[in-house]
């Protein structure tokens, strides 16, 4: 996992004394870049946050399963 806190195109590893040293403010824009490795045999879905579950068609929901 890896986060962005500038407009220029630095990746910085996520790391728990490096986030320190960015001293993120709530609220502020920040990119967050992760990679995800298949953990079972089915198909792909991308993830999806909670907080915007109900603005995805059912359709798309069905494929979901509770954690």
């Amino acid at each position: 996992m890896w986060v962005n806190h500038d407009p220029k195109p630095v990746l910085i590893p996520w790391c728990e004394d490096e986030l320190r040293k960015l001293n993120i403010e709530p609220g502020a824009n920040y990119l967050l870049v992760t990679l995800l490795r298949k953990t079972c045999d089915a198909e792909f879905f991308a993830p999806i946050q909670g907080h915007y579950e109900s603005m995805v068609p059912e359709t798309s929901r069905a494929r979901y399963r509770a954690l």
